[in-house]
């Protein structure tokens, strides 16, 4: 998937359209076949072939959202063009669509930045009282932020708060959450600010 932006990103390099949704259906496909391996379902077709990704998004056991399901099904329209024309530069109509789908996975990493370990921190020097992991497990518990550890469906989290990403199955959260946590703590939340860019 690097190797796909790398390309799409640079000024080096012809049909960037074409190659990126070719190779980000490949590094999809892998993630996927990786995902049901570790399940201990074999991602094998009666065939021998392996299972496609539009196979796997539409499972019911798929662990993907529906928001990175509908970018992937865009970007496997996109491949499928790939075979029976040119789609031309990043700013084509199919350039355009990939841009949308890497900012919005951008704008994702940019607003929930913060993983467990990291709130832990920043709250801590916020307020200059003790909180620990199992205080922020309490946390996300009573507001129910983010469904517990075994649940079918892990990406039924708050976004107000917490977004779960399914490439490395985990949540973070957002300065929305810590300055919650800072003012039930009984600080003020503008310390957040200062907190988080001096971090421990």
């Amino acid at each position: 998937m690097l190797l796909a932006v790398t390309i799409f990103n640079s000024g080096n390099y012809r049909f960037k359209t074409e190659v990126f949704a070719v190779l980000s259906n490949i590094a999809w496909t892998y993630l996927l076949h990786e995902y049901y391996e570790r399940a201990h379902i074999p991602p094998l077709n009666a065939d021998g072939t392996t299972f496609s990704v539009s196979f796997m998004l539409s499972r019911p056991d798929c662990p993907l959202s529906k928001g990175v399901k509908k970018n992937l099904l865009s970007l496997k329209t996109i491949r499928d063009d790939v075979e029976h024309k040119m789609l031309g530069s990043p700013d084509s109509a199919e350039g355009k669509t990939v841009q949308n789908i890497l900012q919005k996975f951008k704008i994702a990493d940019e607003l929930y930045r913060y993983k467990p370990g990291d709130v832990v921190k920043i709250v801590r020097k916020a307020t200059a009282k003790p909180f620990a992991m199992s205080d922020h497990t309490t946390a996300w518990q009573n507001h129910k932020v983010r469904p517990p550890k075994d649940t079918k469906t892990p990406d039924k989290s708050n976004r107000d708060y917490c977004i779960y990403h399914p490439a490395h199955r985990d949540y973070t959260y957002n300065d929305k959450w810590i300055a919650l946590l800072i003012g039930e703590l009984g600080g003020a939340k503008e310390t957040l600010v200062s907190a988080v860019s001096k971090p421990e």
